[in-house]
């Protein structure tokens, strides 16, 4: 969700697809956020996003 991508030479994303964290897919709907000109809701969803995937771990097999 950064925008970069694995050189570093792609701009930023201008849309994402996301649903709420911590609660199932088959609860919530798929929200469709697309950046404008002088809006702020895609740049707090991405930093949002962002905090929780920096504090991520890799999933292991056998762990909950």
């Amino acid at each position: 969700m950064s925008g970069k991508g694995t050189n570093g030479q792609h701009p930023a994303p201008a849309h994402a697809l996301a649903c709420l964290y911590g609660e199932p897919a088959s609860l919530n709907p798929t929200l469709h956020y697309r950046k404008v000109g002088g809006g702020t809701v895609f740049d707090h969803y991405v930093a949002s996003f962002n905090a929780v995937w920096n504090t991520a771990t890799p999933w292991r097999e056998g762990e909950n």
